[in-house]
């Protein structure tokens, strides 16, 4: 479950707000908002691997603006779900989580660039992918959420 932990962390940065646009013909699916206009993370761009197969590698990029720093003490609630069935449900340690993707925590204010390759295990169950996650500061102030739909391939 590392690997969906890791991918969902990286699918609730890269799908957070309705001004993304995507820059491959990625399965990626944006299905339903949940941002508002105040969230801290306005994510501009993403690139994600088309397609995403299990045992291969699904590669990110992120290119976005913090309204202000987001660091310790931000959480991502993550849920995901692989054909209505719930397969995992956690809350992780955002500064934990940017920092596996290489990057310093508190995230700075001002433009962003997120890049990070993932490896998928062959064990990976290929299938439809349900991820809703929703990012708060320490404080409880919405960074961004997101629900988001990819499939995993052979």
């Amino acid at each position: 479950m590392q690997f969906l932990t890791i991918l969902t962390s990286a699918l609730a940065l890269v799908s957070a707000a309705p001004s993304v646009k995507q820059a491959s013909a990625t399965p990626l699916k944006i299905a339903k908002f949940c941002s508002n206009n105040g969230d801290i993370l306005t994510p501009t761009s993403v690139d994600i691997t088309d397609p995403i197969k299990k045992g291969g590698d699904v590669v990110f990029k992120l290119v976005g603006s913090n309204s202000e720093p987001v660091g310790e003490g931000t959480t991502m609630d993550v849920s995901v779900k692989m054909g209505g069935i719930k397969v995992l449900e956690e809350t992780m340690d955002f500064c934990k989580e940017i920092q596996q993707a290489g990057l310093s925590c508190p995230m700075p204010a001002g433009p962003i660039t997120i890049e990070k390759t993932i490896p998928l295990p062959a064990e990976i169950l290929v299938g439809n992918y349900n991820v809703h996650v929703v990012m708060k500061t320490g404080a409880g102030k919405q960074v961004t959420c997101a629900d988001a739909t990819f499939k995993i391939v052979s």
